[in-house]
């Protein structure tokens, strides 16, 4: 039910709450067997296009090559047909983003921390997942900016910062139930696991 999500009423924490419902605003305009169709195929033209304009070379054959590497592999398949197909799509999104990223450690002007944060915003309403491991290339590629100019990381920093803070408030949707919940589902993690 769309509104215990909506409302919080549901015992967990949904990150991907405008997803789903932009899903539900699509399903009044298309059925789902439809949707679910369109889904997959963005899923692959996505992955193939992401990798594609990651790539920085002037021939094209590397690129087509790794966009189809990246496409269709195993971690692909095994994925697909275990049904995570909201992980695939964050997959499929996450060349974009880390090329966003490239370019914010280059050039922190206002428009790219902007697109950059929402690239990031994106990852995390379609898989948390993805968005550690977002962080994650953020953090390697933020140190290998910092150790090579501590001119520029300076600057780096405050724009991150500021790129943290939008962030923050734009996530605060799923953030604060997050941070403010008496219990997680990792909670109930405990040392006999």
């Amino acid at each position: 039910d769309i509104l215990d999500i909506f409302y919080g009423l549901q015992g967990y924490v949904f990150a991907g709450l405008p997803l789903l419902l932009l899903m539900k605003f699509l399903n009044f305009i298309i059925s789902v067997p439809i949707i679910q169709k369109i889904s997959i195929f963005l899923i692959f033209f996505l992955s193939g296009i992401s990798m594609h304009n990651l790539i920085n070379t002037k021939s094209e054959i590397p690129k087509y090559f790794a966009g189809i590497i990246y496409m269709i592999n195993p971690f692909v398949y095994l994925r697909f047909m275990a049904g995570h197909w909201l992980i695939l799509l964050a997959y499929s999104l996450l060349p974009f983003v880390i090329k966003s990223i490239m370019k914010f450690m280059d050039n922190q002007d206002r428009k790219q921390t902007i697109k950059t944060m929402l690239w990031i915003s994106l990852i995390a309403a379609i898989n948390i997942h993805t968005l550690f491991l977002v962080f994650f290339i953020f953090f390697v590629l933020y140190v290998y900016k910092l150790i090579k100019s501590k001119k520029e990381g300076i600057k780096l920093t405050k724009s991150l910062a500021i790129m943290a803070l939008f962030f923050i408030l734009l996530n605060s949707y799923w953030l604060m139930p997050l941070l403010t919940a008496g219990s997680t589902t990792i909670s109930q993690i405990t040392s006999d696991d």
